[in-house]
């Protein structure tokens, strides 16, 4: 009988995620890799709870052995182990500066360990029940607990002197969390609810339901502006952090789950959750930005693996994303709710498209198949058959007499269909290899196409045949992976992997720029439509291997030329500049050096 899974934690600089199973092992996971790097074994009964120190280099866990050990993280070694409990250790916190642990025990108490002389140097004393949760506030001068005796309790860390007692879940309370930018304080109970408390004078603020069964565990992000719980109900809920609005609903657990983790970089915005299935997984991330400043909106979280592809439709209410795990899912772009989840696929979902009209999705998938769904009501319309490898690429013509589907596919070809029917239509042949990424013109009259050949076609629709093939010598050094038409239709901008994206003219298939300096692949791109405050400027967006989202400004000239210039840029690594001038400086990783020269901050601003 596998193990199950009752705690997970990862460590504050990311690199690892600790589990903690029944029979007492406790893992540790490369979270690049998700490789095991290590066992840490000592405990011989089940594991409740594990807390890293602050500097991510030790581990202290909690277990119904009645003990509380310390572990060296880069050796496995055990360190210390702390004087063990009468009772059950149910919870155990570090304290934000790394010199306290505080353990939560089923005798009442709470303790907390000077970890310099091993000794007890404060009794957290007024609770009446087992004591299930405790944890600090990121600046310590906050203690919150949560008890059997259905309350939470606000202490002075310093001092151990109870300052509030919070009354209001009608059953155990399982959990209890410290908002990291604001005054508020979160519990769960075994009431099915999630409380929000106002950390400051201990009184009610919300209460959110939506969980039918016991929530055993609540954690707030590290920005502070969601707050996720774990619940017997085999789901995760995620709401708004500082008003409580609910917000996705994330399933695919099997038996409760009792533990979670956010990731600590704000950027990654990954979930772990652990559950009594046996199983940890990882909830990964749809991100929107604003397309004029490139500040993050909205995190879509609900997909249990990784995210492959995403599309608006025409109205941009909805938002539509496929995912390795089997399934699409619709989103409300203004709430960030989950709508109907599409599953019928049985492989990963690889790509998804909006009819023009946003009445019908396809989706295509490894399984070699092309679904086309109702938005309205989530089901089957038509199963395209006859690709003979996986469906990599899809997407619809835009409004025109007669709507096409396009899918490009491994098998190197491009089949049309008839939208309406599902019908097939004709196949495109040419090129060598998978093709991965396609666009049509928006009067629907031209097609264009990327391959792993190397080349992108542009292809006249109503006969099937090549009108040009862009390479040769100005051409891409590997594989075309994104490809898309400007609003205008005169210009085709293709991504690739050798690192590089492409603006080539679609009248004579002639190279106009050559945009460089990308440290990855570029696996996607996307035209901003046109706006009267664009002031006849042409903006693109890209996705790249480095994590990164890049908008980039074209600029027309009169002879026919163009140039493109950096217009704004995702952040990651801490890094963001603005007017300034670097030079000399040294250590910089290979992503902010080329996002230094590409803002102009060292040398000129760089046009291409």
């Amino acid at each position: 009988m596998k193990a199950e899974v009752n705690t997970c934690a990862y460590s504050p600089d990311g690199q690892l995620l600790a589990a903690g199973f029944s029979g007492g092992a406790i893992t540790l996971f490369n979270t690049k890799s998700w490789l095991r790097v290590r066992d840490l074994v000592g405990h011989n009964w089940t594991v409740t709870y594990l807390s890293f120190s602050p500097n991510s280099e030790h581990l202290v866990s909690a277990s119904e052995d009645k003990s509380v050990r310390i572990w060296n993280v880069k050796t496995g070694i055990l360190e210390k182990t702390i004087a063990e409990q009468s009772e059950t250790v149910a919870c155990v916190a570090y304290s934000p500066d790394g010199a306290h642990v505080a353990a939560a025990c089923h005798d009442s108490f709470v303790r907390v360990y000077d970890l310099a002389t091993d000794s007890i140097a404060l009794e957290l004393k007024g609770h009446l029940g087992a004591v299930k949760s405790v944890t600090y506030s990121p600046t310590g001068d906050l203690m919150a607990t949560a008890s059997y005796d259905w309350t939470v309790r606000l202490w002075d860390p310093k001092t151990g002197l109870q300052m509030h007692v919070m009354r209001g879940h009608s059953a155990w309370v399982t959990s209890v969390s410290i908002s990291p930018v604001n005054s508020l304080v979160a519990s769960s109970g075994q009431d099915m609810t999630v409380r929000l408390w106002n950390g400051m004078n201990g009184m009610p603020l919300y209460i959110l339901k939506g969980h039918t069964a016991f929530v055993k565990n609540v954690s707030f992000s590290p920005s502070g502006h969601q707050l996720a719980s774990a619940s017997g109900d085999h789901t995760v809920r995620l709401w708004d952090g500082l008003t409580g609005t609910p917000g996705p609903v994330l399933s695919g657990h099997t038996q409760s789950v009792v533990t979670l983790s956010y990731s600590p970089d704000k950027g990654r915005a990954q979930i772990a959750t652990g559950s009594w299935d046996s199983t940890v997984r990882l909830w990964d991330t749809i991100r929107l930005y604003n397309a004029n400043t490139g500040a993050s909106t909205a995190d879509l979280r609900g997909h249990s693996n990784s995210v492959t592809s995403i599309a608006f439709s025409h109205d941009s209410k909805h938002l539509v994303s496929g995912s390795y795990d089997k399934t699409a899912r619709i989103w409300n772009v203004q709430t960030g709710e989950g709508g109907h989840t599409l599953g019928g696929h049985t492989d990963a979902v690889t790509s998804v498209a909006f009819s023009p009209t946003g009445a019908h999705i396809a989706t295509g998938s490894d399984d070699r198949s092309v679904m086309v769904w109702s938005a309205r009501t989530g089901k089957v319309c038509h199963i395209l058959s006859g690709h003979l490898e996986v469906v990599k690429t899809l997407i619809f013509s835009p409004n025109s007499q007669q709507i096409h589907l396009a899918s490009g596919s491994g098998d190197n070809n491009i089949k049309l269909w008839h939208a309406r029917d599902g019908r097939f239509d004709r196949d495109l042949k040419g090129h060598g290899n998978a093709v991965e990424s396609v666009s049509f013109t928006s009067d629907g009259k031209k097609l264009a196409s990327g391959s792993r050949d190397g080349t992108a076609r542009i292809w006249d629709v109503a006969s099937g045949q090549t009108i040009y093939e862009l390479a040769g010598a100005t051409g891409h050094k590997n594989a075309v992976t994104a490809i898309a038409f400007s609003p205008n239709n005169l210009r085709v901008a293709t991504g690739s992997w050798d690192k590089t994206v492409k603006v080539w003219d679609v009248q004579t298939g002639k190279c106009l720029v050559t945009v460089k300096e990308f440290v990855g692949e570029v696996n996607s791109i996307a035209w901003k439509p046109l706006f009267p405050e664009d002031n006849g400027s042409m903006y693109f967006v890209t996705g790249c291997a480095d994590k990164s989202v890049r908008m980039w400004k074209l600029v027309e000239s009169s002879d026919g030329s163009c140039k493109v210039q950096l217009y704004w840029r995702s952040a990651f690594d801490g890094l963001m500049v603005k007017l300034a001038n670097v030079q000399g400086v040294v250590g910089l990783s290979r992503n902010n050096e080329k996002l230094l020269e590409q803002r102009g901050a060292i040398g000129e601003p760089r046009w291409y």
